[in-house]
């Protein structure tokens, strides 16, 4: 669980560098939002784990794991450098290993 906790950990704070200012203005405000909203869900597993609250880390990892489905194409567009297959293949693990 605590390795969990580092990766998430990482990912967030990763995240929450977006860039320069240039860098926003040439991505859309549509991708910023999702990025934004799958942040907030980042930050939920890595409180959840934190908390031992798995009902909120398998939750959270789950509508994460939606976001980054679904919009994944906008989010490498705003973070080309990210390994999103690895971080869709821990996040599908969490309700694997915590969900009831």
């Amino acid at each position: 669980m605590h390795l969990y906790i580092t990766i998430i950990s990482l990912i967030t704070l990763n995240f929450n560098q977006l860039g320069s200012k240039d860098d926003i203005y040439n991505v859309s405000s549509f991708s910023l939002n999702y990025r934004t909203i799958f942040d907030s869900h980042m930050e939920k597993i890595e409180q959840g784990f934190r908390d031992k609250n798995m009902d909120l880390a398998c939750q959270e990892s789950k509508n994460a794991l939606t976001i980054l489905k679904k919009y994944r194409r906008g989010l490498i567009q705003l973070e080309p450098n990210y390994d999103w297959t690895e971080m869709q293949a821990l996040l599908a693990e969490i309700p694997k290993k915590y969900c009831k």
